[in-house]
């Protein structure tokens, strides 16, 4: 009788164990899926990465082991992340960020989805010069907004600002300058320069021709 009880008490000890055991989870992953139609530049525990337009990322995290009938294991994690027709939207903050924190669970996949929600400028420089400023415009019919831009741009790189879209209750064309380390100028844009929403004004800057330096 005794060998008996000792025998249930073992094989309850050893099902316990097995299924602590099978139930233990170590580690997530944070999943990020590019919706929209230009990469997208993350950064995760350090990392960065470029995530090309339609495809996703999977990222593993380090998390503490979490057990059977215990509470939710895991920890958050800071993710810089912008696109060419993306950015973090902070409802908080009412305004674009460049970074949040997201919490990943032990066993489980935190999946983060970038819809496009901005349109963008792009300068490709081919010119065979530097370019060290870009001036963008918003033009439009009761106003006209002037952003400049800063660069350090040499020939072979490019550059990218995310800026808002057009849309029928804010319609605006744009036009741009580069301007190279001598102050001489180029133009680019016009009337029909209308962006919408996951949609870019590509700048390729070409060598000047002969007659034109």
């Amino acid at each position: 009788m005794r060998h008996r009880i000792f025998l249930c008490i073992l094989l309850t000890i050893l099902a316990t164990m097995c299924l602590i055991s099978t139930g233990c989870e170590k580690n997530g992953k944070i999943r990020i899926a590019n919706r929209t139609s230009y990469p997208l530049y993350a950064v995760v525990l350090d990392t960065p990465y470029t995530i090309a337009p339609g495809s996703d990322r999977k990222i593993n995290v380090t998390t503490e082991t979490q057990y059977p009938f215990t509470n939710d294991v895991g920890k958050y994690v800071r993710v810089s992340l912008q696109g060419e027709t993306y950015q973090i939207w902070d409802d908080y903050l009412s305004r674009y960020v460049d970074s949040t924190y997201v919490w990943v669970n032990a066993g489980k996949t935190t999946s983060i989805y970038t819809m496009p929600n901005r349109a963008s400028v792009k300068v490709k420089n081919q010119s065979g010069l530097h370019i060290k400023r870009v001036i963008v415009r918003r033009v439009a019919s009761q106003n006209t907004i002037t952003d400049n831009y800063e660069v350090d741009l040499d020939n072979g790189e490019s550059w990218y600002k995310a800026i808002p879209f057009a849309t029928t209750g804010y319609n605006f064309y744009l036009t741009a300058q580069v301007v190279f380390d001598d102050n001489s100028m180029q133009s680019y844009g016009n009337q029909q320069t209308i962006m919408h929403v996951d949609e870019q004004f590509l700048i390729e800057v070409l060598p000047l021709p002969e007659g034109e330096k």
